[in-house]
């Protein structure tokens, strides 16, 4: 029977195709579907209504498959300095429930975390090899702040500050200071943003993203919805098309 349904399927057009899909509920499939079928026709506005139902249901079918345990000890193992660890099960996590909020942010945090200790500790080496102890210092304050759990920094940081050289300043006379009276002045405030511009602006930045999308611009329209995220993170919709963009980029490489 199984057998029967994929030769209907395959038999049918585009559209037809995600129909069947569809009444199937293999909302995967319906969602790859409906992109290529977008691709092809951009301005089809009925087809990418039925893309965003498609990846929604997708999302909340597959959101109870979620292993929250295997989540938990990623995060734990963050949070305790284990972060080669917490990187491993996120990685796992993450390439089954890539479109999942929590599962992404906590993979792009692990990410750039880890990218940016390699650089910061790359120029700690330098520092040391020319034993510009100050610098040192400051690089392990910069290293305690991108990753507080990062393992013995405090040991690090107070080694490089007994390290810096100390300089014995001399004491300077006193001179008598003429103060002058300075006309004051009249700072202008600044002006709010009003709530009104910024929702006009998202309204702007979305019709953008959905152009790049539809033009299969991807990494563009990727860029302009994590712009918006980052003005609303809490904007569940974008969140949903930044997630089909990322899978849809994904299946190019």
């Amino acid at each position: 029977m199984k057998y029967l349904i994929f030769l209907i399927i395959i038999s049918q057009g585009l559209e037809r195709k995600g129909e069947l899909y569809m009444e199937l509920a293999d909302y995967k499939n319906a969602l790859t579907t409906y992109s290529e079928l977008l691709q092809e026709n951009p301005e089809n506005n009925p087809v990418r209504e039925k893309l965003l139902f498609s990846a929604d249901r997708y999302i909340e079918l597959n959101r109870e498959n979620l292993d929250k345990k295997l989540f938990e000890k990623a995060v734990s193992n963050y949070t305790s300095g284990e972060l080669d660890s917490a990187l491993y099960f996120i990685k796992l996590l993450y390439e089954k429930f890539y479109y999942e909020p929590d599962v992404m942010n906590f993979y792009q945090k692990c990410m750039w975390t880890i990218d940016t200790l390699r650089k910061l500790y790359f120029s700690l080496n330098k520092a040391e090899r020319t034993r510009n102890y100050s610098l040192a210092y400051k690089i392990c304050l910069d290293i305690k702040e991108v990753y507080p759990a990062y393992p013995e920094i405090d040991q690090k940081i107070n080694y490089y500050y007994k390290k810096i050289p100390k300089v014995v300043k001399k004491e300077k006379v006193k001179k008598k200071v003429v103060i002058k009276k300075v006309p004051k002045v009249v700072k202008k405030e600044k002006k709010e943003v009003k709530v009104e511009d910024v929702k006009a602006k998202i309204q702007e930045l979305y019709k953008r993203g959905i152009t790049l999308y539809s033009e299969g611009k991807l990494e563009e329209a990727r860029s302009v919805f994590r712009e918006i995220l980052r003005l609303d993170p809490q904007n569940t919709k974008v969140r949903r098309n930044l997630a089909v963009v990322e899978e849809r980029l994904r299946r190019r490489r």
